[in-house]
């Protein structure tokens, strides 16, 4: 298992923030992930909500920090990643209303998109070439159907065998089902390590 750091306080906004409190967001929390004897934290500055700031990239996450995440289904190529600010893709595993017209979790309120089918992800893994990168993020991984709660309104259904009625009215659960199924389906050829050792592996300067 490697760490790396999604900053020390989450900013999403950082056009107030002091040049100390900037660096202290980025190299400084990597930084402290090392002190605790974590590895990997020079290898992924995780840019809170995704609000990257190009200059900050430039300026200070790539200065100690090999790549910055930015969200994309686009693998990241070898020539991508290797190209100043020196970012990276990262593509979530999303839930949302299910995949099956026929039935009623087609539409769940408040949802307009739909659950990523696990048939698309590995599909998008297996069809990967030398020199390209994938990373699949995960963020709540549950199982089973939603329990009553008495005011959550957080609601999920994992039960079905069949993955297109699998559907979540949270955007960050996914079923733990259709992660282990990915996972399985990641073909012996794809070389499963961290963003650290792809850092080394691309030749990216100063790593």
């Amino acid at each position: 298992m490697t760490f790396v750091s999604h900053s020390a306080t989450y900013p999403t906004k950082w056009s107030g923030l002091s040049a100390t409190q900037i660096l202290a967001e980025t190299c400084g929390s990597a930084a402290t992930i090392a002190a605790h004897g974590l590895p990997g934290s020079a290898g992924l500055f995780a840019w809170p909500a995704d609000a990257y700031v190009d200059a900050i990239q430039a300026a200070y996450v790539s200065t100690c920090i090999a790549f910055g995440r930015q969200y994309s289904k686009v693998p990241t190529s070898q020539a991508f990643a290797l190209t100043p600010p020196y970012y990276q893709h990262t593509e979530g595993l999303n839930g949302g209303s299910c995949n099956d017209r026929a039935q009623p979790c087609w539409s769940v309120a408040g949802i307009p998109s739909h659950y990523d089918l696990l048939s698309t992800i590995i599909a998008r893994m297996r069809s990967l070439v030398p020199g390209q990168w994938f990373v699949l993020q995960a963020y709540l991984l549950v199982t089973g159907k939603s329990p009553p709660y008495a005011s959550n309104t957080t609601r999920w259904d994992c039960t079905s065998a069949d993955p297109r009625q699998h559907w979540s009215n949270d955007n960050e659960r996914y079923c733990w089902t259709d992660y282990q199924a990915i996972m399985r389906a990641i073909p012996t050829s794809i070389v499963v390590t961290d963003p650290l050792t792809v850092a080394h592996a691309f030749g990216r300067p100063g790593y």
